[in-house]
């Protein structure tokens, strides 16, 4: 068992190896412990957070795809395109609502993978140069949002940071 303190809860006795504490224990060795019902608050701190990241990004949008402009809604009220990081959790993003644009689960996807990105000054499309040599259905479809500007947000409070789409620019698009 390790020793010390959880720094990110309070109050916790020895912590029995979890692998979710081994990136704390790497960042503050010595001082991460974490019990059972930690963990849980732990987790369900996290889960509130992205749930209402997702929520706020997506209503800035009012739930439409700010890259294809897709709004699909379910009969029960559930919406297709979702709040997505620009500067993704595993690269530690933060869950600033800044750090967030609305997504159809497709351009999610070519977003996350670097096929397209947004220009952070302007808000334009940016698709990957390769795409351009690509003669096909579904190149074709995603090359049609080059050059177009992204949907913007209600509040412009919310307007997706340059900081955060330069970093996107620089460390995942294909260019």
């Amino acid at each position: 068992a390790r020793s010390g303190r959880c720094p990110f809860v309070t109050g916790t006795a020895p912590c029995s190896n979890s692998p979710l504490c081994s990136k704390a224990e790497s960042r503050y060795p010595n001082q991460h412990a974490l019990t059972q019902d930690h963990l849980h608050k732990l987790l369900d701190t996290v889960f509130v957070r992205d749930r209402a990241f997702r929520r706020i990004v997506a209503q800035q949008y009012d739930h439409y795809c700010s890259v294809c402009g897709l709004r699909l809604r379910t009969p029960a009220g559930a919406f297709e395109a979702q709040g997505a990081h620009i500067i993704p959790k595993r690269q530690h993003g933060s869950d600033d609502p800044r750090n967030g644009i609305c997504l159809c689960r497709t351009c999610h996807w070519t977003f996350d993978v670097g096929l397209i990105s947004v220009a952070a000054r302007t808000r334009i499309v940016l698709t990957a140069s390769y795409l351009q040599r690509m003669d096909d259905d579904s190149t074709r479809r995603m090359m049609q949002y080059r050059n177009r500007e992204i949907k913007t947000v209600v509040d412009m409070q919310y307007l997706p940071s340059d900081e955060a789409l330069s970093w996107h620019n620089q460390q995942i698009f294909l260019g």
